[in-house]
């Protein structure tokens, strides 16, 4: 029976920020130039849209270099370059047939335009005599032996104009660019591209020269930038040159690169990643289809994917897949016709992972009490003398695992009594250290486990638990490792955590003190709540750690009046239930709480909506502190 005693006591700054900028009328005109490609010029004909291209392979007619519009001074001789292109279906349907190029030019900005009569090369050389600007367009038409409009194909250049001025205007710089940033090496047709250079300021008059710095992978045309790549497999990257010419100062110069190849680069990567092939190039338009090719290690040739991916990733790699290529087939279509390329066979290196891949699986059963989670790596309840099995399997998969010895380590609660341990079904010696980490734990060691020819290892421990000092006890079950029994790997590999919740197996009960504070007449014939005024915060408060919850009754009675000396005060204590319905406590006990077997025992008061008020009845009082004892009966069923 427990009792408790009833007494009485004495009782924003706004910040806008503007920005403007001003430019002078003088600096608007500083900042305005004439440029040769403003001047508006009718064309002589519509010119040809610019040709379509997949790598080396031209899909449509046109100009792969267009004349360039350009500055001069008189006396001073200027060439316009050009390139034309037929498409590789017009190819085969005009075997034979040539480009022929015709020249016309106009002086008054395109209203009347004359054809240059013995001009027929593909480049046109102008030798101004006087200031002004003059306009030039080309047209190529393709055929063997003569043209026949509709059969054969032909195509108009855009507009150049030349213009001259009276002083040669020095260049402080030059940019420069190429249309095609990757050649192939490996096609019975040599790839090729141009270079382009824009000077600072753009009306400067000197001429652009090209170079290269390492021909053995391509060549450039040192006047119209048309860099060749080779045919014969070489790869790298180059660097072009442009270099244009100034009167009465050094050249000034620009660099850009171009990389030679076959298509696909090799890559390697660390196992167990994937490795990705790029088709590499300018596409103006994507392949009908790309085949990608596996070519093993022992030559055997496979199709892995069938589409029009541009690239193919590989599965996560394993050791085995080191010397593996991969080659791409592109079909490309036009016109009915149909051409394929094939990349070079690009060879895949992957490093050996020697680094372990060890995985730990353990579970946990209490065989004194069943109490755990679905995955059987928590039990809870646990109390001193129950017999528990910690048990689980260590795997290195990694056939390359620099992981040679090992030993398995088991954190144990402190008190625990081992009786066994087993590796691999037979029973193990093992050693038993305290944690330095964990004063509440103990560290149980299987040493020299062997992984260079067994990569998997089941373990077994048994053990009692003991008095605990520690109410959750976590774990981590893990495998230090070693190369050879003098190089150790650095770092632990851990498995999943296994918790014990250990238990009490009581039902602890504390009763609080009610007080009412400093009372007057003013509270009579009035029911007064109290307050619980210690630790326990509920009239009483429960923890409910039995591991079988039988039935159990609590009561409560008040075993004598309000007293003060020999002063009695006339007055009741009423207890309320969560319905608000309230009985006088007297010196019978009163049923409480009735609890069913396997119900958790719940405390008593604001929590389940109970609490216990004062009524004091009409009549003499005397000035004094008065108290009672209630008592609270708790009685199990079993």
């Amino acid at each position: 029976m427990m009792k408790n005693k009833w007494k009485y006591l004495i009782l924003a700054v706004l910040v806008a920020v503007f920005s403007f900028s001003y430019i002078s009328n003088d600096q608007r005109n500083s900042q305005a130039t004439v440029r040769a490609d403003d001047i508006t010029v009718t064309p002589y004909h519509r010119p040809t849209s610019d040709p379509l291209k997949i790598l080396f392979v031209w899909l449509t007619s046109g100009y792969a270099l267009q004349p360039q519009s350009q500055y001069t001074y008189v006396d001073h001789p200027k060439t316009l370059y050009t390139d034309s292109a037929l498409s590789f279906w017009e190819a085969i349907i005009n075997v034979g047939a040539r480009a022929h190029y015709t020249w016309y030019k106009t002086t008054d900005n395109g209203k009347t335009w004359n054809e240059m009569k013995g001009e027929t090369g593909k480049n046109l050389t102008i030798s101004p005599t006087e200031e002004g600007s003059v306009s030039y367009q080309q047209e190529v038409r393709w055929y063997k032996l003569f043209y026949v409009p509709l059969v054969n194909p032909n195509a108009y250049s855009k507009v150049a104009t030349i213009k001259t001025l009276p002083d040669p205007i020095t260049a402080e710089k030059l940019g420069v660019t190429v249309d095609d940033d990757y050649l192939y090496n490996n096609q019975s047709d040599v790839a090729t591209t141009f270079a382009h250079g824009t000077p600072t300021p753009e009306n400067a008059t000197g001429e652009i020269t090209w170079s290269i710095d390492n021909p053995d992978l391509a060549t450039v045309d040192a006047n119209t930038g048309l860099i060749t790549a080779n045919n014969s497999g070489k790869s790298g990257t180059v660097t072009i040159t442009g270099s244009i010419s100034n009167n009465d100062t050094d050249p000034a110069v620009g660099t850009a690169k171009v990389k030679i190849g076959g298509g696909l680069d090799d890559q390697t990567v660390d196992e167990g990643q994937t490795a990705t092939f790029k088709v590499l190039g300018n596409f103006a338009q994507a392949p009908d289809s790309v085949v990608w090719h596996k070519i093993s290690p022992d030559g055997k040739d496979t199709t892995v994917s069938s589409g029009t991916s541009m690239s193919y990733t590989t599965d996560k790699t394993t050791y085995k897949d080191d010397g593996t290529k991969f080659y791409a087939v592109m079909k490309i279509s036009s016109g009915g016709q149909s051409t394929s390329i094939t990349t070079n066979s690009a060879l895949l290196t992957v490093n050996f992972n020697y680094s372990p891949d060890v995985k730990i699986n353990s579970t946990i059963v209490d065989h004194s009490y069943d109490d755990h989670n679905d995955a059987n790596t928590t039990v809870n309840n646990v109390v001193a003398g129950d017999e528990l099995t910690e048990s689980g399997t260590v795997s290195d998969s990694n056939v390359n695992s620099k992981l040679k010895l090992g030993s398995i380590i088991i954190d144990l609660p402190v008190g625990a009594e081992v009786s066994k341990a087993y590796l691999d079904g037979q029973e193990e010696q093992y050693s038993i250290l305290n944690d330095p980490d964990d004063p509440s734990s103990q560290l149980l060691m299987m040493h020299n486990v062997d992984f260079s020819t067994t990569q998997e290892h089941s373990f077994e421990v048994n053990y009692k638990a003991g008095d605990f000092t520690k109410i959750v006890h976590t774990s981590t079950p893990r495998v230090s490792g070693f190369e050879d029994p003098d190089t150790p790997i650095d770092g632990d590999f851990l498995g999943n955590s296994i918790t014990v919740n250990f238990t009490t197996n009581k039902l602890d009960a504390v009763a609080g003190n009610v007080s009412y504070g400093e009372l007057t007449y003013s509270n009579v014939g009035k029911p007064v709540d109290g307050s619980v005024d210690n630790d326990a915060s509920e009239l009483l408060s429960i923890q409910d750690n039995r591991r079988d919850k039988v039935a159990t009754k609590i009561y409560l009675s008040q075993s004598e009046p309000f007293k003060f000396g020999d002063s009695k005060l006339n007055a009741d204590l009423r207890f309320y239930d969560s319905d608000d319905n309230f009985t006088v406590l007297t010196p019978d006990e009163m049923l409480i709480s009735d609890n069913a077997a396997g119900d958790k025992v719940n405390s008593i008061g604001a929590n389940e909506g109970q609490s216990i008020w004062l009524y004091i009845y009409h009549g003499k009082i005397d000035y004094g502190q008065y108290e009672t004892s209630l008592d609270w009966t708790i009685v199990n069923s079993a």
